[in-house]
């Protein structure tokens, strides 16, 4: 199936090579353009570089990764970019997670294993909820 990602540019924070090898062989089955980030601190960097702040369409956040964690992260990129759809990554269900990950600006939480037709859906309405956004 074919959900209207092609183009799309996302930033995969993730640290397990399987988990994010397996995110990219995902997105490129909908030709999203995939970039990466080993951690938070990767990721942070990364979108201060973007000092026009339109690099990214989205971001897939892993919660728990050394250096500095996807908590941490969203913080600091919140303070500059407000809009940018940040989404949860996680395999902990735990109810205070996803509170958390409210609590600091995410926008949304997908559960790992990562089901294909969830997870392209939960990018398609992030990423068109600004109907503004030119692929």
């Amino acid at each position: 199936m074919n959900y209207g990602l092609s183009g799309i540019k996302l930033l995969l924070v993730e640290d397990n090579e399987i988990n994010r090898d397996m995110a990219v062989e995902l997105l490129n089955t909908q030709g999203v353009l995939t970039e990466i980030a080993k951690n938070g601190l990767e990721a942070v960097q990364k979108i201060e570089e973007d000092y026009k702040g339109n690099k990214y369409h989205l971001v897939l956040m892993d919660l728990q990764m050394p250096v500095m964690n996807g908590f941490e992260a969203t913080k600091i990129i919140r303070k500059k970019n407000k809009s940018l759809p940040i989404i949860a990554m996680t395999s902990c269900a735990l109810k205070d997670n996803l509170k958390e990950c409210l609590s600091v600006g995410m926008n949304d939480y997908l559960m790992k294993p990562l089901e294909p037709a969830f997870f392209f859906t939960v990018i398609r309405n992030w990423v068109y909820k600004d109907k503004s956004i030119i692929l």
